[in-house]
């Protein structure tokens, strides 16, 4: 599903229910990668000009880190229900005019 309005984009990744199990995978690999990119940028900048601020990195990443456990603990619930997840990733793109 591509939805396309002048130079604007929109991509939805993921879209439909999932089991428990596979929701949890979706759900960490998403906040894995994010973090990871988080650490990687700071040390790009801090190699380069010394211009990050590692607590800065460290707040995003425990903040980052505090909603990925609030999902697992609601996917978690949901198990225990017997309850199916949903899981809607969308990229929008939207070009400053």
């Amino acid at each position: 599903n591509m939805v396309i309005t002048n130079s604007d984009k929109e991509v939805i990744l993921i879209n439909g229910h999932f089991n428990a199990h596979e929701a949890q995978k979706i759900v960490c690999n998403t906040f894995k990668t994010r973090i990871e990119d988080l650490k990687m940028e700071s040390m790009k900048k801090w190699v380069h000009d010394h211009s990050t601020d590692l607590c800065h990195c460290l707040e995003i990443e425990e903040t980052l880190t505090k909603e990925q456990e609030k999902l697992l603990e609601l996917i978690e619930n949901a198990k225990n229900e017997g309850r199916e997840i949903k899981i809607c990733t969308t990229i929008s793109v939207k070009v400053k005019h």
